[in-house]
C-alpha cells in the first residue's frame, strides 16, 4: 500500500493489485439474455467469483452501468490494467453496433496486495 499526503496534510492511500497469475484473464458471460429472459450461468460462477479456492479472500465484485455504447468496456479495460504503454487493449471497438450484452466476468480475479481498513 503507498501512502502519500495531499497539501492540505491528510494521509492518502492506494492499494495495489494484480491478477492472480493461473492462466490468461478472459471475459465469460455470467448473464445473458435470450428470448427475453434472464439466464444466469452458475457454472461461470462456480468458476470464477464463487470458487472455492479463493474462499479466503474477501470479495469486491465491481460493475459498470449505463446506456449502450456509452464507454462501459473501455472504462473496465482501464480498471482492470487494460493498458500496455499506450495501447488499450478489452471488449470495446468502435461504430454502431454493440460489443458487449450481458454481464460479463473475468476469469481470474484481481488479488489485493494489501487492504485498507480506512
Amino acid at each position: 500500500m503507498d501512502t502519500k499526503r495531499s497539501q492540505n496534510g491528510h494521509k492518502k492511500t492506494s492499494t495495489r493489485f494484480h491478477f492472480a497469475p493461473m492462466k490468461e484473464n478472459e471475459l465469460k458471460p455470467l448473464v445473458t439474455f435470450k428470448n427475453h429472459r434472464i439466464q444466469f450461468n452458475e457454472i461461470i460462477a462456480r468458476e470464477t467469483f464463487a470458487n472455492e479456492k479463493f474462499s479466503d479472500k474477501k470479495i469486491t465484485l465491481v460493475s459498470v452501468m449505463g446506456p449502450s455504447r456509452s464507454g462501459k468496456s473501455f472504462l473496465m479495460s482501464i480498471l482492470t490494467g487494460g493498458r500496455q504503454g499506450n495501447t488499450v487493449r478489452g471488449a470495446f471497438k468502435t461504430g454502431y453496433e454493440r460489443c458487449t450484452e450481458g454481464i460479463l466476468v473475468f476469469t481470474q480475479p484481481m488479488i489485493s496486495e494489501d487492504v485498507s481498513e480506512t
